[in-house]
């Protein structure tokens, strides 16, 4: 067959990461369906992870068209027409990211995937696991992340471009939409295995716990603590101290109802577009907002709320201290440092 390249091209906060460590998990299986999944490098041999967003990226920031399609040139020849290459990385559907592949578009049977989900969603989850870091305030950022993340029409028709109109599959990040029992079930659905699933490995383990937006409305305007968005020291400690209990079934908002709500307007034109072209049977591209399932605060409720947390987090964080300390004498009792003759 004809050298083919699958991208799974996210987009960001769709659950890349699960797919991702299932890729990782499977490389070997998949190999023998007819998959080459590149290590972490874009290369073989290395270590495989499942994802690609590294190596992607540098090729981007510098432009490097030459050291992509080298490596990209590697890879089919290693998977030699008997596999489809499969390379994921979020950053992807990042404006402008799809410029680079246009020479690989032209050499070679190319196509995407791209999972989309409901913009609120999208840029409230967003802020939480990277810009609240690097930037002041929330309403801010909102008004500039509006104009770059979620305008899905626009990354649809931007890797069209690149691969060909009709060479992009559109799939909805939405727990009711999901073919099968979830994501990962979807996705395999998607690069066309879901006779072959009883050979794939689907515990994945969990990946990215949420975190409550309490704790995001604490950290916003401490920027100095992160030394950039990818810094998740912070995060991970409150992770180790809390578990689960820094979120809960009932999703704090950062925004109130009406702001909710205008996000989500800003795309409606665009989303009835894309719904139109790719789900043609649904009555709207996204489920309605449910604003059931948000707590909408006011400045006192949320207050009180970041007391709470802060409370527990000292709390914990002392239960634990003292955990580890006796946890530490108990294994020096029970292990005794060994006498060196003579002493």
């Amino acid at each position: 067959m004809d050298a083919e390249i699958v991208f799974h091209i996210g987009a960001g906060k769709t659950g890349s990461s699960s797919i991702q460590v299932f890729l990782a998990r499977n490389a070997n299986t998949l190999g023998n369906l007819g998959f080459l999944v590149p290590d972490s490098d874009l290369g073989v041999g290395g270590q495989v992870t499942g994802q690609h967003v590294w190596a992607t990226q540098r090729c981007i920031r510098a432009a490097d068209r030459a050291g992509l399609m080298s490596r990209i040139e590697q890879l089919v020849e290693k998977a030699d027409r008997k596999q489809v290459v499969l390379i994921s990385a979020e950053n992807l559907s990042n404006v402008k990211s799809h410029e680079i592949f246009d020479e690989v578009g032209r050499r070679f049977r190319t196509r995407a995937i791209l999972y989309i989900r409901r913009q609120d969603e999208l840029l409230l989850s967003a802020w939480q696991q990277w810009f609240v870091k690097v930037n002041p305030e929330l309403n801010a950022w909102l008004f500039k992340g509006i104009r770059l993340f979620g305008n899905w029409e626009s990354v649809i028709t931007d890797w069209e471009s690149v691969i060909g109109v009709g060479n992009v599959a559109v799939r909805l990040f939405e727990k009711g939409s999901f073919f099968g029992d979830g994501l990962l079930d979807d996705f395999v659905d998607a690069i066309g295995l879901t006779g072959q699933k009883g050979q794939l490995d689907f515990s994945t383990g969990l990946i990215n716990p949420s975190l409550s937006d309490v704790m995001t409305s604490i950290v916003e305007g401490s920027t100095s603590m992160f030394r950039d968005i990818h810094d998740n020291d912070y995060y991970r400690f409150v992770e180790t101290v809390m578990g689960g209990a820094g979120a809960s079934d009932r999703k704090v908002s950062l925004v109130s109802r009406a702001q909710r709500e205008g996000l989500l307007g800003y795309y409606a034109a665009m989303n009835a577009r894309v719904c139109a072209r790719f789900f043609p049977g649904r009555k709207s591209l996204f489920e309605p907002i449910d604003h059931s399932k948000y707590d909408y605060l006011d400045e006192t409720q949320m207050l009180r709320r970041q007391i709470q947390f802060l409370n527990e987090l000292i709390y914990r964080s002392a239960q634990k201290t003292r955990a580890d300390a006796v946890a530490a004498a108990q294994a020096a009792i029970a292990s005794p440092p060994v006498r060196q003759p003579g002493t």
